[in-house]
């Protein structure tokens, strides 16, 4: 396994470790010279392309760490043979939401935009990328991601994904406002992903997820709860307008298709219009007693109106082709010590070989 820790993915505050991700590549037969994701080579590197898995880790909104999650990382790339990248992002109560999602979301632009570098000696060491010398064996350009998140970070995740609905576009002033801290004008906005970034995600697996923050506190009318979500998006009666189970889908993606124009005997520029591809898994255990089966069956009866034709699937099941899942039978474990399984690396793989893309 290459490991590489520690790599600062904004150059705004790069020595901040909250800042940066590790990578996991897993030393097989398709990242040797010669294997069969190889593109090309230059000087003494091989150039390879693959798709890479991003997990995004939960705590609150202010709590956790990437290094708290390298024997999952190391097991789901060893279970899948893709490489995975665990990023930090900053936490509460010293930033608020949106700037988890948006750190999120610099860290995935920083992911696929470069070639990273990978050297013989790449071993549960901090190195930064970009850096190349002669014992460099490697060069690594991730072309789709595979989204796998937990807890607080499906909320994270879905915040980027999904879209506020348009009421949210205009919201009331901050004194009527139900959620003070999300609507302060001195607060950061949400930094919707651009289409390209869209296009390269082809699926994302909540698990144990946090979507709906007014749900969770009838269900959890406790102390603990309310701090947590006082420190990540401010005080409120209602965090309905950060709520998941209202959000939209992205925008259409828009691109330009050159065609050729047999009239003219020339070239022409038609623009196409699609939605995004995006492959769903909301993945729950009865055992977990922090958050209830509540979250996921409310995220995922949403997600099956907002993709009416990739949904349909009932608990435990997803439509035929596996475009759509909601599991809550697979998992039996508690919130945390999920994420440590065997079965729980064997779901992310399932899901990704049963991927269309």
């Amino acid at each position: 396994m290459w490991e590489l820790w520690d790599i600062p993915y904004t150059q705004d505050d790069a020595s901040n470790p909250q800042l940066h991700y590790d990578l996991y590549i897993p030393r097989d037969r398709t990242w040797q010279p010669g294997g069969p994701d190889r593109r090309g080579s230059s000087g003494n590197s091989t150039i390879v392309e693959c798709p890479i898995i991003v997990f995004v880790h939960g705590g609150g909104w202010r709590t956790g760490d990437k290094s708290d999650h390298r024997p999952m990382a190391r097991r789901v790339a060893h279970a899948t043979s893709l490489p995975v990248c665990c990023p930090n992002y900053r936490l509460s109560p010293a930033v608020k939401h949106p700037t988890h999602t948006n750190d999120i979301h610099a860290a995935l632009d920083h992911l696929v935009s470069r070639e990273h570098h990978i050297f013989e000696s790449s071993h549960h060491a901090s190195v930064a990328d970009g850096v190349a010398n002669e014992s460099e064996t490697v060069s690594v350009k991730f072309t789709s991601l595979y989204l796998i998140v937990h807890s607080a970070g499906a909320h994270i995740l879905g915040s980027l994904f999904l879209s506020p609905p348009p009421s949210a576009s205009n919201p009331p002033p901050p004194s009527s406002s139900p959620c003070y801290a999300c609507l302060a004008p001195s607060l950061p906005r949400r930094r919707p992903p651009s289409p390209p970034l869209t296009r390269l995600v082809n699926g994302i697996i909540c698990l144990a997820g946090i979507y709906s923050l007014d749900l969770l506190l009838r269900s959890f009318p406790l102390d603990f709860y309310r701090s947590m979500l006082t420190e990540a998006f401010g005080e409120g009666d209602s965090y309905v307008d950060v709520d998941l189970t209202t959000y939209v889908r992205l925008p259409p993606l828009k691109s330009t298709l050159e065609t050729k124009d047999f009239e003219c005997d020339g070239k022409k520029k038609d623009e196409v219009v699609e939605r995004d591809k995006i492959r769903w898994a909301v993945v729950h255990s009865k055992g977990d007693t922090l958050v209830d089966m509540l979250q996921p069956e409310a995220f995922y009866r949403h997600l099956a109106e907002l993709y009416p034709t990739e949904g349909g699937g009932s608990v435990t099941k997803g439509n035929g082709d596996g475009s759509m899942l909601l599991d809550v039978t697979t998992l039996t474990g508690e919130h945390d010590p999920l994420l440590e399984t065997e079965e729980w690396a064997g779901l992310v793989k399932d899901f990704i070989l049963n991927d269309g893309h």
